[in-house]
């Protein structure tokens, strides 16, 4: 089921597709965010993010999202770190320096993103307009009359994820 319903961005957004045409658009918008930063949390709250990684030098850990609670966490290859132990930074998804972690030590963790339903709805919808949008014509000049510039396309989209994201991606 989308996060974003049809209706929600009939009503936002003015176009001419099909409903086929422009759900088609919105499945391919929340699966490109989902690959970008992970599963958006629902109402039931039953999505788990499993993120594999290095720890900084300094011992640290950040998240794509928001942590709501964590499952486990796994540093090398047997130093499993119980939950209610981390020091966490939820709304951050920072865990600052875990004990006896080391920079070339990976890290498996798992935990429950933040419910924000309502910042990936904005988001996918500004998203949708910039699919919407985009041209195949990148500039036109009409003998100084007229002249048209389009943006550039992957900046725009990443302004929009940036919203999003906790960290560069």
């Amino acid at each position: 089921m989308s996060t974003v319903s049809l209706v929600a961005v009939r009503t936002l957004v003015q176009t001419s597709l099909s409903d086929g045409e422009l759900q088609s658009i919105i499945d391919r918008i929340e699966g490109m965010v989902e690959e970008r930063i992970g599963a958006i949390q629902n109402e039931v709250n039953d999505v788990e993010i499993t993120e594999v990684g290095l720890v900084t030098a300094r011992g640290e850990i950040f998240t794509a999202q928001p942590i709501g609670t964590i499952t486990s966490l796994t540093i090398g290859d047997d130093t499993v770190t119980p939950a209610t132990l981390v020091s966490v930074y939820f709304r951050s998804g920072y865990i600052p320096a875990v004990e006896g972690s080391f920079s070339d030590n990976s890290y498996t963790l798992v935990y429950k993103p933040r419910y924000r339903k309502h910042l990936f709805e904005g988001v996918i919808i500004d998203l949708i307009r910039i699919e919407l949008a985009k041209t195949a014509m990148r500039q036109e000049d009409i003998a100084g009359e007229y002249s048209y510039q389009a943006p550039e396309w992957n900046i725009e989209t990443k302004k929009v994820l940036a919203r999003l994201l906790l960290r560069e991606f």
